[in-house]
């Protein structure tokens, strides 16, 4: 989302940008996260997700996914991504 060529003339409110830009790697893709589930929650310890584990609403365990909520738009958007589970060590 952005004019012309220049990928730094982003068309949308600077604090969407920064949410987004905290999402994406430096080839502009969404990178795997590195979690482990503690009970009922899940501790994410790399990746995108780090800090946001109250915003995921949605697990895939399966798929390797979790849906999060992002402000985006003046809406909550639901996006999903990927994510590795490893066995936390006792």
């Amino acid at each position: 989302m952005h004019y012309g060529d220049d990928r730094l003339d982003v068309a949308m409110r600077e604090n969407e940008r920064k949410v987004l830009e905290s999402f994406l790697g430096r080839d502009r893709c969404i990178d795997i996260s590195t979690g482990f589930r503690e009970g009922d929650s899940i501790r994410v310890i790399a990746g995108p997700l780090v800090g946001s584990e109250s915003r995921i609403i949605k697990v895939n365990k399966k798929r390797h996914e979790v849906a999060t909520a992002l402000d985006m738009f003046g809406n909550s958007v639901e996006v999903v991504v990927g994510i590795e589970f490893i066995e936390k060590a006792d």
